[in-house]
């Protein structure tokens, strides 16, 4: 019976993840125990039906702890230092950052595939893995226009696009994830933090051709999805729901912009 109900929670939880995350096309989910076991994970379901080997991080991005994750991420101290060597056949590429470098999202775009052709080759890149907005390295802001150029250029060349949504999700940003700002739909989306309340769940979503061509148990995992996990998981996504926190998240954006004009802060 208890093996029963953690089933329905585990599938209850999934069936909302594939409903919440962006996109109408059929998903599948995994859940597991943090943020960076599911970008790991979305690692794995990259280069699984790709074939590929290589994986395309940003500069300031923050992905994890894991020696995987460490990788991918940019910033040494204090996520890195020491703790080396990391795992191999991963590049890096410039983040759009307006406010340093002044570049419209699509230039931004166009040179970051240009280093991708020349230093990885597209043939190579399993994935490409964004936070559409990086947080650990600066509350970064990419340019309009950069994440759809990049997401595009994923799909004219069978490279995935992961986002990382992690800190974004749920729905810190003023939409459930960050990614609809622009109407972006990622190939996979790993998510953790706010999706239960402050208790150990995170989550893959994903398109289901590539999360089904994973072997079985190829991303398994011995507490990933408990019962009382899924349980939380559930009643703050149904809280978020209910209470309209989204929309709520917009009104207080609005009264922040507002504010800082009234300062005279001349921000946006």
């Amino acid at each position: 019976m208890l093996h029963d109900h953690a089933v329905r929670g585990v599938r209850r939880g999934c069936e909302a993840l594939n409903r919440l995350t962006p996109g109408d096309h059929e998903k599948r989910s995994a859940l597991f125990n943090s943020g960076a076991e599911a970008v790991e994970k979305a690692i794995k379901v990259a280069r699984a039906p790709t074939g590929r080997p290589s994986i395309v991080a940003f500069d300031h991005a923050y992905h994890g702890r894991t020696n995987l994750t460490m990788a991918l991420t940019a910033k040494s101290m204090p996520y890195k230092h020491s703790f080396g060597p990391f795992a191999g056949d991963v590049y890096r590429a410039p983040m759009s950052y307006p406010y340093r470098d002044g570049l419209p999202g699509v230039e931004a775009a166009a040179k970051v595939i240009s280093i991708i052709d020349k230093q990885v080759g597209a043939s190579e890149t399993a994935a490409v893995i964004i936070e559409p907005i990086q947080g650990e390295g600066g509350l970064i802001v990419p340019a309009p226009g950069f994440l759809p150029a990049i997401s595009q250029w994923c799909t004219d060349n069978g490279v995935v696009f992961v986002a990382d949504e992690i800190q974004t999700g749920f729905p810190r940003t003023g939409a459930m994830f960050a990614c609809e700002h622009e109407d972006v739909v990622p190939d996979l989306v790993a998510t953790a933090k706010g999706i239960a309340g402050g208790l150990p769940l995170a989550g893959l979503i994903g398109r289901a051709d590539l999360m089904d061509a994973v072997h079985t148990g190829g991303l398994g995992g011995t507490f990933g999805g408990n019962p009382v996990a899924c349980a939380a998981g559930l009643g703050a996504m149904e809280t978020i729901e209910e209470l309209g926190l989204v929309a709520r998240a917009g009104d207080l954006e609005t009264s922040c912009w507002s504010g800082c004009g009234t300062w005279g802060l001349g921000i946006r």
